[in-house]
């Protein structure tokens, strides 16, 4: 099982690289900010931190938020572990944790025939 110690200034330098190297927009860093800095709170008391507690997090996460907000969460942890894999040489095998949960799918809805009478019924009539 592999153990990972995270500090601010992991996600201050994930973040500096984000802005700087991907040159993604202010909104987004504070976005992903935001989602690391409760990420690393959650584990401040914690000296190392073990994937169960980082699949304990997303689980955690997944009754508090729309699947899209725990899509864009987990998208920001997978691209934090990257960056701390190639900057601190360390090896994660986090790949089976860090699933994101799937969007549920809609039907779209139609008009019915009366309502696309009407609606035709209302458009203007080019005429010469």
């Amino acid at each position: 099982m592999n153990f990972l110690s995270l500090s601010l200034e992991d996600v201050d330098m994930y973040l500096a690289y984000l802005s700087t190297e991907k040159g993604l927009s202010f909104n987004t860093i504070q976005a992903y900010q935001t989602d690391l800095l409760c990420f690393v709170r959650e584990f401040a008391s914690s000296k190392t931190l073990s994937p169960l507690e980082i699949k304990k997090y997303l689980k955690k996460q997944k009754t508090r938020y729309s699947p899209s907000s725990v899509i864009r969460k987990v998208a920001v942890l997978r691209g934090f572990f990257v960056y701390l894999m190639e900057e601190k040489n360390i090896n994660l095998q986090l790949s089976n944790i860090l699933i994101a949960p799937k969007l549920p799918k809609y039907l779209p809805t139609f008009l019915t025939q009366e309502e696309m009478k009407v609606l035709l019924k209302r458009i203007p009539t080019m005429q010469k």
